[in-house]
């Protein structure tokens, strides 16, 4: 974990998905800010960014953080 701006950063890592015209790069964060937990997921398209995220109390992320990280890795950029 990293401190950066008064954001812990857990988890930082690229997620290369295999389309019919080649290979498109997501772009996967989950940090905490305050008593937030945050999953975020960004792609690129022809010039515009794509993000998909979802967030709860850093108290409820044990009961409810899988379900959240998988709505977000679930954006689809078509």
């Amino acid at each position: 974990m990293s401190d950066f701006r008064g954001s812990t950063l857990y988890s930082a890592r690229t997620i290369k998905i295999k389309e019919d015209e080649g290979f498109r790069t997501y772009y996967f964060y989950e940090f905490g800010r305050d008593e937030q937990h945050v999953a975020l997921v960004a792609a690129v398209n022809s010039g515009k960014a794509f993000i998909a995220g979802a967030t709860a109390p850093q108290s409820k992320w044990g009961d409810d953080g899988v379900k959240l990280r998988s709505a977000a890795v679930s954006l689809t950029v078509l």
